[in-house]
């Protein structure tokens, strides 16, 4: 499962082709425009109904191109992301619904999860980049040098959250439809976070 730009959706087919050929089924889980790289690859396909490049043309979506910061840009993204979480939401719990398995992109990952949880699937997190928030390095999301230790760290915290707000408004439905507790998106990044859920980069 993943959402986004072609960026973030291509290098998720070569993995899928990878596990298919290993025998698996595989069902890429994305926007409609994306259908043919799913076909390309030889997986499945399940179409999520949101266009990015429709939102990145619209009035909105300029305006983040012109963004001249970093931190501007993740703004812009983080408001038209939540936006459209919530059209996204039964679309990736009926998708999930057909799996043994979720692997979840860092732009879904925080809904994805609760989505497993509720249907007691096992998932884990597939990043592109690293999103954990470190001491070692500022997020390499935003595009800035390092701010030290300890603004690396808060930086990223502060990143982590921001990605979590995008489901801020979409989460609570998706956990109550799966008999889930409430849970706020902050709670969601440490429950997480202390389940030691498992995330691979790369």
């Amino acid at each position: 499962m993943t959402a986004g730009s072609r960026g973030d959706v291509a290098p998720f087919t070569g993995l899928g082709h990878g596990l298919a050929r290993a025998g698996h089924e595989v069902t890429l889980v994305t926007h409609e425009r994306f259908e043919l790289l799913a076909a390309r690859a030889g997986i499945g396909f399940h179409a999520l109904p949101v266009d990015p490049r429709a939102e990145l043309e619209s009035s909105r979506g300029q305006a983040l191109h012109r963004s001249t910061t970093g931190v501007g840009k993740l703004v812009r993204v983080v408001a038209m992301a939540r936006s459209l979480a919530g059209r996204m939401a039964d679309d990736l719990v009926t998708a999930a619904r057909a799996s043994d398995a979720l692997l979840l992109s860092g732009s879904v990952a925080p809904l994805g999860h609760a989505v497993a949880e509720g249907l007691r699937l096992p998932s884990l997190g597939l990043n592109l980049q690293p999103l954990a928030a470190t001491r070692e390095f500022a997020p390499p999301m935003l595009g800035v040098g390092s701010w030290g230790p300890f603004g690396n760290r808060v930086v990223g915290l502060g990143l982590n959250l921001a990605v979590e707000q995008v489901f801020g408004a979409a989460l609570p439905p998706v956990r109550a439809r799966l008999g889930l507790p409430p849970l706020g998106t902050a709670a969601a990044l440490r429950s997480r976070e202390r389940q030691g859920w498992p995330v691979l980069h790369g």
